[in-house]
C-alpha cells in the first residue's frame, strides 16, 4: 500500500492490520506512482530491460529481421509509461531508450548493402544511368 503521508495512514488503518506500507511509492497498472527518485529509478530500471534485448538482436543474422523485433518489441517498451508519467520523470529513461534504440539498429544493419538489396545499388549514379539507357 503507498502513501505519501505516514499520518494519513495511521489514521485510516486500525493498528491490528499488519498491511506493509510504502511511503516513497509504487506501481499502479505498471505506472510508478511516488517520489520524484523512486519514479524516474523505476522508468530507467524498464529502459533499461530493453539491453538484453538489443543485444540479441545485434548478433541476429537477418537484418530484416532484427529490425522488425526492434520496432515492434523494443521501442514500445516506454510509450505505456508516457501515458501515465510526466515527461521531465521520464525524460532521463527515454533518453538512455533512445540512444539503445539508435545504436543498435545501426549495428544490425550490414555494412554491405548488398546483403540487403542483392546486386542491385541504390546510388543515385546508378539510378540516373539506368534511365539513360
Amino acid at each position: 500500500m503507498f502513501s505519501p503521508s505516514t499520518q494519513a495512514m495511521s489514521s485510516v488503518l486500525p493498528s491490528d492490520i499488519n498491511i506493509p506500507v510504502s511511503y516513497k511509492g509504487t506501481r499502479i497498472l505498471g505506472i510508478p506512482i511516488g517520489q520524484n527518485k523512486l519514479v524516474q529509478s523505476t522508468c530507467l530500471d524498464i529502459a533499461k530491460s530493453g539491453d538484453e534485448l538489443c543485444k540479441q538482436l545485434i548478433n541476429l543474422a537477418d537484418p530484416q529481421g532484427a529490425t522488425l523485433l526492434l520496432g515492434h518489441c523494443h521501442t514500445t517498451r516506454l510509450k505505456y509509461l508516457a501515458q501515465g508519467v510526466s515527461p521531465d520523470r521520464l525524460k532521463p529513461a527515454i533518453l538512455m531508450h533512445d540512444e539503445l534504440t539508435r545504436s543498435t539498429f545501426a549495428q544490425t544493419l550490414p555494412h554491405d548493402s548488398t546483403q540487403i538489396f542483392g546486386s542491385r545499388s541504390l546510388s543515385r549514379q546508378t539510378q540516373t544511368s539506368n534511365l539513360d539507357a
